[in-house]
């Protein structure tokens, strides 16, 4: 199943490339908007702003985050991620996709890892299912967030001010 989304994404990658260069006139609305910002400076700046229950740790494996998420690795042009322990579901994971037709794709990779972490600490840790069902995840141009911490409330205001 992998490789079939892996070929689909390939295809739809090049088409778009092929699409938007055959006609200068017309602007490809499909490019990814000039990111002004990049992944690890949003999630620095949540990781400042939000109140956690566990140490969290940076990921900086991009190929690792994306196999955890399902994503394929040419969807994404940056990647950042923070995790705790285990002890806890907490976690803030930042994808700047490919193109903004991958931007649902990506988002609903998030959704499953929500459900798959839900159904986790369902049995393992039920303190942490709250937090888990209230998950932020919101999309800004080609940028998808996901977040889980102890005040999600605090995330889009801080989104706002960087985008």
């Amino acid at each position: 199943m992998k490789k079939y989304i892996s070929v689909f994404l390939i295809l739809s990658l090049s088409l778009l490339l092929f699409g938007c260069g055959a006609n200068p006139q017309s602007p490809c609305t499909s490019e990814p908007a000039e990111q002004s910002v990049t992944a690890d400076e949003i999630t620095k700046a949540l990781m400042e702003a939000l109140e956690f229950n566990d140490a969290m740790e940076e990921n900086d494996n991009d190929e690792k985050t994306c196999s955890v998420y399902g994503i394929d690795s040419a969807a994404v042009t940056d990647v950042s991620r923070y995790v705790g322990s285990g002890a806890t579901a907490e976690e803030v994971a930042v994808f700047v996709c490919a193109g903004a037709d991958l931007v649902s794709a990506v988002k609903t990779a998030v959704n499953e890892r929500i459900k798959y972490l839900h159904d986790g600490y369902s049995d393992y840790g039920p303190e942490q299912v709250p937090e888990i069902d209230s998950a932020v995840v919101l999309d800004y141009g080609n940028t998808v967030i996901f977040c889980i911490c102890k005040n999600p409330d605090a995330v889009k205001p801080v989104l706002d001010n960087l985008f």
